[in-house]
């Protein structure tokens, strides 16, 4: 720490030697045990990283070896702020061969959604960032073929999507494990039939499901429209491209303002027509004054006269606002 207390420095942390080892306290994730692969997370040169390596069960076994190997040569292809970034294939005694991946400090969609922190700006913007990174895969010949939300990870800082998991990921070029695959919940009709196929509509129908789910956590009804578009049993009825879904997604939330303003201006035609006349049909004391009438049919001054006059004018500007021609002022 530096003597003077007006300069910048480290507090209470040592800068990294070149001398550290290559990997550090490396550790297996709790959580990550299922399938043919485990996750561990390590320091590399005193910086955070993940390990993505086979279960002990599956090392130096084909075609798993193979898969591993595929999952890395698909990421490493990959560079996008939206996707994680695969930085190198290892091997060490502890894991044997495995993926050197982006360390991303943040939690899976899931446990933000679960936590009720899911917003209607911050979802569109995650749909948004998540359409963006889809869209440089599918440039790529990439699917990814396991959108869910335990596969985006939001950031703890600026709350960013990162796509991760490309363990089921294809490419045209590859041969190996062109079989189906993904989380059935969220998995498209085409790719359980006998003759499977996908393409990146396949993505699109998996983050419809996804969008689907916000859209019922957050009652949003122009989510839940998008998200029946991009489920269509038939691919072709789906959006051809991330690209539609985004435009629709834009026209959508640029919709609701104009319907919020619709109903308030008819609220302000109406209340004027409709307050007097069902006044109307109460009868007054012959006690009442002038004055006390007016009170009883406007606000403490506004007679019948005035408020009919008030309400031809309301009119009146309304269809200038249409017509400017043909409205006449009184």
């Amino acid at each position: 720490m530096p003597n003077d207390p007006l300069s910048s420095g480290f507090i209470g942390t040592d800068i990294p030697s070149g001398s550290e080892e290559l990997f550090t306290d490396i550790k297996e994730l709790s959580g990550h045990t299922s399938g043919y692969s485990r996750l561990y997370q390590c320091r590399r040169y005193g910086k955070a990283c993940i390990l993505k390596a086979l279960a002990p069960a599956y090392r130096d076994k084909e075609p798993y070896e193979t898969l591993l190997r595929k999952e890395f040569e698909i990421g490493y292809e990959l560079d996008h702020p939206h996707i994680c970034h695969t930085l190198g294939w290892m091997s060490t005694p502890e894991t044997g061969n495995c993926i050197l991946l982006e360390y991303i400090d943040g939690i899976t969609l899931s446990a933000l959604m679960q936590q009720g922190r899911l917003t209607r700006p911050l979802a569109r913007r995650l749909i948004t960032e998540l359409c963006g990174a889809l869209h440089y895969m599918h440039s790529k010949q990439v699917v990814h073929r396991d959108l869910k939300p335990e596969n985006i990870l939001i950031t703890h800082n600026g709350s960013n999507a990162k796509l991760i998991d490309f363990g089921l990921a294809d490419r045209d070029d590859f041969e190996v494990g062109k079989i189906p695959g993904g989380t059935l919940s969220y998995l498209a009709p085409e790719q359980i039939q006998k003759e499977a196929s996908w393409d990146c509509r396949t993505d699109i129908y998996s983050l419809g499901v996804l969008i689907r789910d916000m859209g019922a956590l957050l009652s949003d009804r122009p989510l839940r429209h998008i998200a029946e578009k991009c489920m269509q049993a038939n691919p072709a009825r789906r959006y051809a491209s991330v690209d539609e879904l985004v435009q629709a997604l834009n026209r959508k939330s640029q919709t609701w303002p104009y319907y919020a303003g619709g109903v308030l201006l008819l609220l302000l035609i109406a209340i004027p027509v409709l307050w007097p006349s069902r006044q109307e049909n109460q009868v007054l004391p012959d006690t009442h004054t002038h004055t006390e009438n007016a009170s009883f049919y406007g606000n403490t001054v506004r007679s019948l006269a005035n408020q009919e006059n008030f309400f031809i004018r309301q009119c009146d500007s309304i269809a200038r606002l249409h017509n400017p021609v043909e409205a006449t002022p009184r």
